[in-house]
């Protein structure tokens, strides 16, 4: 057991936050490090040293922390830790990371189940309905409800998204029923031009062999040499042509259609840049508004701190002159008498309730809008990242078109070429054709002309069809693309409806079992946490007005009268309440180091409890009996007791073995 003992102001927590720091390089309730440095002074430096037992060997560590106050704040500037008085070089983050290993508890841990801060047995008692979420954050179940609120937000945003992929969702449906049959459009007047194509194909060959015939018949009759480059042999250039002419011309409106499907991705992605755009300077605005109610906050906290600093150095002040016999009051100058005393005490203490009462809702509106901030801060990162890959998706699509452009208009050019010869052959095999014409039409029988005539009107006639599927194909292909633009709507839509619905249904089903582990979590150890609670009481309590104390499901304590009878908490006396408040939060303690021990299966993992003044509201009697309980604490290897009371002190060295250190009320010298 080791004790602190000292009169009020004598800096005996001060011991206790100077373990603090050392361990976890922050004190609970200070904002910043600068309120730890003295004042007046320019650096301040905590070393500790502890030992830890794994198994059968004992290790000695040594942690060492400097803190320099500059014009922007204070900081930590010097961090070095020791094993066996070998030092482990490495920096503050990683020393941290160390400490934590070594020592088995994080700092909430450390706080909430291994120090009893002093006021905090009264509290337990008086929480009333908020009794269990005290418990639970003592015994580290408050994680649960943490998670479960924390979760809330994750749901709340995919119910969002839900709504909003189910709005996307019916919208695609609804394209998806005005669609026309664009395909099997398509595909009939592709089947038709194909067909057409073949049927031209034939009929310039027909043309090319009868026009060919009548040529060498009538030259023959008339004794004329043929030409060199026959009807014939035009002919079968020109479909070369046309087949050429046509394969650019289905090559140009692929081309055209890949254009249009990406200009319309484009148009979508520069729309999508546009709305991230927007959200983004909203989450700016966000986080700047929340930068500045956190700043605020801060600011109100650190006034209210230095006020209750000046009221606490008042209160020392006070003590002090008492202490030398002084005989003026140190705030308004009148005679010290012992009223005036008590009357400006009263006034004091009254003062620094309300202070410490107003920093701690603060420090609680400042915990959650800095969550606030973090959240928006997050959300401003993941919407610039999302910008970055629309702007990335958008220069890709960007160069996709370009490149259907520039092929688009290099078979443009190649086209017009083939034009232009297909142009000059047309013009021969008419010159021909007009010559073949006059200088047979004499001669040439009725049927030969016939044919000749009924074949260029068919041709003729396929021709301008065929002319007509060329003008309607591209509209076709452009509808098709959108089409498919909204038939990949529709599947994307589904899609990420199904994603987020999924992931809605995990997450309330995280939420359920978080809901759910806390209350079971507590059932779970009521029943040893009641055992310990009556044992302990038993042992402290040294009167006979009451047999011992039970506890409800929500942990509040009910009294056992001599004859058996259960009596309500307000049936104790405020002595009674305080001793069995203090056997509550001593079990609850010793359950959750029990607990953590075993959860972590370290089973040298050391065990510690910090009591800071455990004897207010009581008797001398009860005092006593407190102190043969601590002496006889079990499970717990390390006692640390921060006390006024030499009577406890008394009690308990009688009975145990004690470290103690006394502090002097007038210069805070330890003895």
């Amino acid at each position: 057991v080791n004790i602190i003992l000292g009169p009020n102001g004598s800096g005996k927590t001060s011991l206790l936050e100077a373990i603090e720091f050392a361990l976890y390089g922050s004190v609970t309730g200070q904002i910043g490090l600068e309120p730890l440095v003295r004042l007046g002074e320019k650096v301040a430096s905590v070393a500790l040293r502890f030992k830890v037992q794994k198994g059968a060997e004992t290790e000695e560590f040594s942690i060492y922390r400097e803190i320099s106050k500059g014009e922007t704040g204070a900081s930590t500037t010097v961090c070095r830790l020791t094993k066996d008085e070998v030092e482990i070089p490495s920096k503050k983050s990683v020393v941290d990371r160390e400490i934590l290993k070594i020592v088995g508890l994080t700092h909430p841990t450390y706080l909430d189940t291994c120090y009893v801060k002093q006021g905090e047995i009264r509290a337990l008692l008086e929480a009333g309905k908020d009794r269990e979420r005290e418990v639970d954050r003592i015994m580290g179940f408050g994680v649960f409800e943490e998670a479960w609120r924390d979760l809330r937000k994750k749901e709340a945003e995919l119910e969002r998204a839900a709504s909003v992929a189910k709005e996307d969702l019916i919208r695609a449906e609804a394209d998806m029923k005005s669609l026309g049959s664009a395909s099997n459009e398509l595909s009939k007047k592709m089947e038709e031009k194909i067909k057409l194509g073949a049927e031209i194909r034939q009929l310039e060959e027909r043309l090319a062999s009868e026009s060919s015939s009548a040529a060498l018949s009538s030259a023959a009759r008339q004794g004329i040499a043929p030409q060199r480059e026959t009807p014939q042999l035009l002919q079968e250039r020109l479909s070369r042509l046309n087949h050429d002419v046509q394969t650019l011309n289905d090559e140009i409106l692929e081309q055209q259609s890949a254009t249009k499907r990406v200009e319309t991705r484009i148009s979508s992605l520069m729309e999508e840049k546009r709305d991230l755009e927007q959200r983004i300077l909203k989450a700016e605005e966000e986080v700047r508004k929340a930068e500045q109610v956190t700043t605020q906050v801060r600011e109100e906290i650190l006034r209210a701190e230095a006020d209750l600093e000046t009221k606490r150095i008042y209160v020392s002040s006070l003590t002090q002159m008492e202490a030398r016999g002084e005989l003026t009051c140190p705030l308004c100058g009148s005679e010290l008498t012992q009223d005036h005393s008590r009357e400006v005490r009263k006034v004091l203490d009254s003062q620094i309730a309300d202070l410490q009462g107003l920093i701690e809702r603060k420090r609680s509106d400042l915990a959650r809008f800095e969550q606030a901030l973090e959240a928006s801060r997050s959300r401003e990162a993941k919407l610039r990242s999302e910008l970055v890959n629309t702007e990335h998706q958008i220069s890709k699509a960007e160069m996709e078109r370009e490149m259907a452009v520039s092929s688009r208009e290099d078979a443009e050019r190649r086209l017009g070429l083939l034009l232009q010869q297909k142009r000059e052959i047309e013009s021969a095999l008419e010159r021909q054709e007009r010559t073949s014409i006059g200088s047979t039409r004499g001669p040439m029988g009725a049927e030969e002309s016939s044919n000749l005539s009924e074949l260029r009107a068919q041709y003729l006639a396929d021709k301008r069809v065929l002319s007509e599927l060329e003008e309607q194909i591209p509209r076709l292909i452009e509808e098709l693309g959108q089409e498919q633009l909204k038939k990949e709507r529709f599947t994307q839509a589904k899609t990420r409806r199904e994603q987020v619905e999924k992931e809605l249904e995990k997450i309330r089903d995280l939420r359920w079992l978080f809901n759910n582990v806390g209350p079971y979590a507590r059932r779970e150890v009521l029943s040893e946490v009641a055992q310990r609670t009556r044992e302990l009481f038993s042992q402290m309590y040294g009167a006979n007005n009451i047999a011992g104390v039970e506890l409800s499901v929500d942990y509040d304590i009910q009294a056992v009268s001599p004859e058996g009878s259960m009596l309500p908490s307000r049936a104790l006396s405020v002595g009674e309440k305080v001793i069995a408040g203090l056997a509550l939060r001593i079990a609850l303690a010793q359950v959750g180091l029990q607990s953590r021990r075993e959860a972590s299966g370290k089973t040298g993992q050391p065990g510690f409890l910090i009591l800071d003044e455990p004897t207010e509201y009581l008797d001398d009697r009860n005092v006593r009996s407190l102190g043969r309980t601590l002496a006889s604490l079990r499970n717990v290897e390390q006692v640390i007791i921060v006390t006024h009371d030499s009577d406890l002190v008394e009690e308990i060295s009688s009975r145990a073995s004690v470290n103690k250190i006394s502090l002097a009320p007038s210069d805070n010298r330890l003895v």
